[in-house]
């Protein structure tokens, strides 16, 4: 605030700014609107791993996981469930919002039978079905709304003090992109 106690043009446009992020944050998305969320990081995921081209193992897996699926809280997503071998040696399985999931070739070689395979696909199918990848992305929006009203807050303090606390929110804001990204829900 100014010496009048009137925002000025750059606050007020900070504190809105804000306020959008905060909605954001608590809205929930629609089963569209999730779908092509999902779709989103899923071509994010296909950008970084090519699927496996075995069409017997990639049609195992899908039945699997249409069976586990079937038998979840969320049974039906917007657009079905879809599962998908990548072709990487890398241990690993992934769900992204509205029922897209991936099983890497490196965790199939080791996982020892049919229930093996079940149950890392039904620990994929019930984040989906608890909205964690949607959850995290809310999350994002609200450490980012919350950024920007520490940033409007420390604007006119002593500019080391200032720098530290950027600082502090910016390392919070990197924290959920990896969990988002690299480290899972």
């Amino acid at each position: 605030m100014g010496s009048t106690g009137i925002l000025d043009h750059d606050q007020s446009s900070a504190l809105l700014n804000a306020g959008d992020a905060i909605f954001k944050a608590s809205k929930e998305l629609s089963e569209e609107e999730e779908y092509y969320l999902g779709r989103g990081v899923a071509a994010v995921i296909l950008g970084k791993y090519k699927p496996l081209r075995d069409r017997p193992l990639q049609d195992y897996v899908f039945k699997v996981g249409a069976v586990v699926a079937a038998y979840s809280d969320r049974p039906t997503t917007f657009n079905g469930y879809h599962f998908m071998i990548l072709d990487t040696e890398e241990v690993n399985a992934i769900s992204a919002p509205s029922g897209f999931i991936f099983i890497t070739k490196g965790f199939l070689k080791i996982i020892p039978d049919e229930e093996g395979l079940a149950s890392v696909l039904a620990h994929e199918v019930a984040h989906v079905s608890l909205r964690h990848g949607v959850n995290a992305i809310s999350q994002a929006n609200l450490t980012q709304a919350l950024t920007l009203v520490g940033k409007q807050a420390v604007s006119s303090s002593v500019s080391g003090v200032s720098g530290e606390l950027l600082t502090v929110f910016g390392d919070s804001i990197k924290d959920v992109t990896d969990t988002i990204l690299e480290k899972g829900y």
